[in-house]
């Protein structure tokens, strides 16, 4: 970075050294306004697509769901009373040990 010539030195430290009053509260009317452009803004994201990609995903998975359990239940209506009993006992083994 090049050096700063002197009288631009002298301005910059001019500068810092002026002491100016602290900033009186905004008026009721300037907070209104920018409040109201802060709502009515759109919103802004880093990720625009984020949001539906994910209840797309969602639902999807929702659809899986669903399908699984009805195909399950179907498939579980179909069988006979010794199938249901003999998985049964495989499992009530399973747990006992």
């Amino acid at each position: 970075m090049t050096p700063t010539p002197p009288p631009l030195d002298r301005l910059f430290k001019a500068a810092r050294l002026v002491r100016r009053p602290a900033p009186d509260a905004p008026s009721l009317a300037a907070e209104t306004r920018a409040l109201a452009a802060w709502k009515s803004a759109p919103m802004e994201s880093d990720y625009p697509l984020l949001l539906p990609v994910l209840r797309l995903g969602f639902a999807c998975a929702c659809f899986i769901m669903v399908c699984t359990a009805g195909f399950s239940l179907w498939e579980w209506n179909k069988m006979s009373y010794n199938e249901v009993t003999s998985s049964a006992v495989v499992v009530n083994w399973a747990w006992r040990r």
